[in-house]
């Protein structure tokens, strides 16, 4: 709730109503972290994504990605962490802008889409999403996803470094160790709490 807050309250002092869109827009390899550095250093786009995907976690957790490839296409799927659709569209856009914009400066612009789909509605203008899809965008979708051909999987990364990646997952694997263990203590707090809520409040005591 507060992250929508904060993206709405950006929206509105911006005056930009594709502010997701945008931001997206600027993502390269450098700019997410780790998990950037990880991509551009694979041997082609499909590691890349997959590299992404296992190591989401790192660098946020209000969106899930996913991908499956079936025949010749492939599809990569935007997910509520929660399992509902309450997130503005700008969380959702901002991702599937990002998203794509990181891997085509990863392959040299290469990256073909050929179509995407959003589950809000369309606002008054789509020419932004034609602008920076450059392909058929879909509105009121059951799902959040991006559509490409298979054979985009193999686009090779033109600065990929095997040496590298092997030391950037090892840095990544750890941040990834820290996130799980961090989350699975928060887990525990939260279970112990609600637990005793039938009760006596839990003492501080008890829960540390």
């Amino acid at each position: 709730d507060q992250y929508n807050a904060i993206q709405n309250n950006v929206v509105e002092l911006t005056a930009d109503d594709y502010f997701g869109l945008h931001m997206g827009e600027l993502a390269i390899a450098n700019s997410i972290s780790i998990i950037g550095l990880v991509m551009m250093n694979c041997n082609t786009v499909g590691d890349a994504i997959r590299k992404a995907i296992a190591y989401q976690e790192v660098v946020g957790n209000l969106v899930h990605v996913s991908m499956e490839s079936k025949n010749e296409n492939t599809l990569v799927e935007l997910l509520p962490r929660d399992g509902s659709y309450g997130h503005t569209r700008h969380c959702f856009e901002g991702s599937a802008s990002g998203l794509v914009n990181l891997i085509n400066s990863l392959c040299d612009n290469n990256f073909i889409v050929d179509r995407i789909w959003f589950t809000h509605e369309p606002p008054e203008s789509i020419s932004e999403y034609k602008r920076i899809f450059n392909c058929e965008i879909a509105f009121n979708q059951l799902k959040n996803a991006i559509f490409f051909p298979k054979k985009n999987l193999s686009l090779p990364i033109s600065q990929a470094n095997p040496n590298m990646l092997i030391l950037l997952e090892k840095h990544a694997q750890e941040a990834l160790a820290k996130v799980t263990s961090e989350k699975v203590y928060s887990n525990k707090v939260s279970d112990l709490i609600l637990n005793k809520l039938d009760g006596d409040p839990p003492a501080i005591k008890t829960v540390a």
